[in-house]
């Protein structure tokens, strides 16, 4: 195989990569942004807890407001952590990476739990148990998603990046996208 052929093959690779390669990773994540999103994470953290020891101990007659102010945020970060998964499995078309066994246990399980705390707890506990309904509904429509993608679509047999046959052309274009193998944190 002449070397030009072999540097395609290995075009994900940093040395070898293409001028769009290069542009398509400097957008992407870095490792900067994962300390950054760290960073506020924590802030958050330390943000909630003196708050909520505040509030504990200066307002008591305060903290069911404050649990479901709580519990609405926590379904709208829940709700953030999936958005993203769900628009790149919509956008590439396949599961990638995501195990659909482990979603098949997970999802239910989430339903029962929230079924669970609703029981007990009844409506007044509903930002406890409504956080629980909120993302196993996101991770149903992922699994919902990735089964179709991964059985029933158009690509079924080849969700996994396997190409058998296909021209330079192609294989440049399917070089470029995102797949599993695609690092989440990209250098600059």
């Amino acid at each position: 195989m002449p070397a030009s052929g072999v540097s395609r093959l290995y075009k994900l690779h940093p040395i070898n990569s293409s001028p769009s390669t290069s542009k398509q990773r400097a957008q992407g994540p870095t490792y900067r942004t994962a300390l950054i999103v760290g960073a506020v994470c924590i802030l958050h953290i330390s943000v909630m807890l003196i708050a909520t020891i505040t509030i504990g101990l200066k307002r008591p007659a305060s903290l069911q407001s404050w649990s479901n102010l709580c519990g609405i945020l926590a379904a709208v970060l829940s709700s953030i952590q999936y958005f993203p998964q769900i628009y790149t499995t919509v956008k590439l078309r396949c599961v990638g990476s995501l195990s659909i066994p482990m979603m098949c246990i997970q999802t239910p399980g989430g339903f029962v739990w929230a079924a669970s705390l609703a029981a007990r707890l009844g409506a007044k506990g509903w930002s406890t148990w409504g956080v629980l309904l909120v993302t196993a509904s996101l991770q149903g429509l992922l699994l919902v998603l990735s089964v179709f993608f991964e059985y029933l679509g158009p690509n079924k047999g080849h969700s996994h990046g396997e190409v058998e046959s296909v021209d330079n052309d192609e294989r440049d274009e399917q070089d470029s996208r995102p797949s599993e193998e695609t690092p989440l944190l990209q250098n600059q």
